[in-house]
């Protein structure tokens, strides 16, 4: 068995009046399967019910603001590949004619089948002007390269009422296009095969990809001139880009897992230089720096090291103002205990200890403390919820307390005055969280559950607006 579930979600304000409903579900439920559903509050919402096939998830159907009909149907092979698609909307045949009632125009059930190939590509589509009644066909007709070169449309008697014919060079690039024998588009390369000219966008972007010495390349234009070119490994990653229009070109490289390791970049631009140099396992480079006429006017650094008990990170950063450059330097000195939990973190800006930050953990390794020297900023998200305080509230000590079960039960905040937010679990499932300042307290959040532990219900109050979130599943057989 798995499961879909819809969620709704109404705003009430000081609980009563109505504010607006929406409508969103993204999520897997405790079987994991996975479940997918929108909506918004002028009430358009789009279900996708999903299978697994040869390994991966596949959507195997879908509804359009309407759950008792399907819109889309996705049928595959034993080994994942799509082989058909089933397709179908509501059109109304005539807004004079009425139905028995008198009151709505007709409507009809108009869609289509489409089959595909071996390489899942489209080679037939059946279209129906209402159900069980065919209207066309199409065909797709392929050469040995798989590029699509005809495209056949045929009533219900046989006539052939649309043609399209594609015609590529000895290279498999795409150069003219005909419907019904006249030529609507085409296409020219140069020595080298690149694209230099497109019937169809001329005076816009176009972009064309093919493979070269083994990688994909991608090759962009602007007002029929070549304006970038970028290159991908056989994992996808970008590894180098060429940007004719900023005079700027880029290497990059990858390890094992897909992170960016290096990333050198030169801008021929002769009055702003940038350099990149050698990242180490961060998503960005990092170092760049700027010059005008040889003079450094601009730096942002960054440089990790990490021992088993301790990270260093430090950063450079400044720009020239007003004829002046003086960048600062920041360090951040953070501890680990064995388990790898945070002890200290120390702040240090030119060379000056600018904060310093202690957590404690019991002996199951549970965070006891954070305790800050300066006042913070980011509150801790508890509970999975958010919380009446004031935007920003800034505090130098966070206090949490576990139950028996090791399940959080309370976290204090204290900053001159204190807050603390308290959870309460019934079967290892929080059912409530309270929320005491010394206006009171009051109960900011409630959860029920069903049979198998899904959250079919939740309340929660915040600044004086009440927000309920009620979820209900739906079983099928898979």
């Amino acid at each position: 068995m798995s499961a879909y579930g819809v969620t709704y979600t109404s705003s009430y304000k000081d609980g009563k009046e109505k504010i607006d409903t929406f409508h969103f579900f993204r999520s897997y439920d405790k079987q994991q399967k996975c479940l997918v559903w929108s909506n918004n509050s002028k009430g358009g919402f789009l279900f996708y019910r999903f299978g697994v096939f040869n390994g991966k998830w596949k959507p195997v159907e879908m509804r359009n603001n309407n759950l008792d009909k399907t819109d889309e149907e996705y049928v595959y092979s034993e080994d994942g590949k799509l082989i058909e698609t089933r397709r179908w909307v509501d059109r109304v045949i005539s807004s004079n004619r009425r139905s028995g009632d008198g009151k709505k125009p007709i409507e009809t059930r108009q869609g289509w089948k489409t089959y595909y190939n071996s390489d899942e590509k489209e080679y037939c589509s059946i279209f129906y002007s209402r159900p069980n009644f065919i209207s066309k066909y199409k065909y797709t007709y392929y050469d040995q390269r798989g590029n699509d070169t005809a495209i056949i449309s045929i009533d219900r008697t046989n006539n052939t009422t649309h043609r399209t014919k594609k015609i590529y060079n000895s290279k498999g690039y795409l150069t003219e296009v005909y419907e019904n024998d006249s030529l609507t588009e085409y296409y020219k390369y140069d020595s080298a095969g690149l694209p230099i000219a497109d019937s169809c966008k001329m005076n816009r972007d176009i972009s064309f990809e093919r493979e070269e010495a083994g990688l994909k390349t991608r090759y962009e234009y602007y007002n029929g001139a070549l304006s970038r070119i970028t290159r991908y490994d056989a994992k996808g990653n970008e590894i180098y880009y060429k940007d004719l229009d900023r005079y700027e070109e880029c290497f990059m490289k990858y390890d094992e897992n897909n992170k960016i390791t290096e990333c050198k970049t030169k801008r021929y631009n002769k009055v702003n230089i940038a350099l990149y140099e050698k990242s180490d396992n961060i998503d960005e480079p990092d170092i760049s720096m700027s010059y005008r006429n040889d003079t450094l006017i601009s730096i942002y650094s960054t440089k990790e090291t990490r021992t088993a008990n301790e990270e260093i990170i430090t950063e450079i950063d400044g720009e020239e103002k007003d004829g002046t450059f003086n960048p600062d330097t920041t360090i951040t000195r953070t501890t680990f205990d064995s388990n790898g939990n945070i002890l200290s973190k120390k702040e240090f800006k030119n060379s000056k200890l600018v904060n310093h930050i202690k957590y404690t953990y019991n002996t199951q390794r549970k965070l006891l403390s954070i305790q800050s020297e300066v006042r913070l900023t980011k509150l801790p998200d508890e509970f999975h919820e958010g919380t009446n305080w004031d935007d920003p509230l800034t505090y130098n000590k966070i206090v949490y307390k576990y139950d028996k079960q090791n399940h959080l039960q309370s976290v204090t905040v204290l900053d001159g005055k204190t807050i603390k937010i308290t959870g309460q679990y019934v079967n290892d499932q929080l059912v409530s969280v309270k929320e005491t300042t010394d206006k009171g307290t009051q109960i900011i959040a409630t959860y029920t559950y069903d049979s198998v532990g899904n959250i079919t219900e939740r309340t929660k109050e915040s600044k004086g607006v009440k927000t309920i979130t009620k979820t209900t599943f739906v079983y099928y057989d898979n």
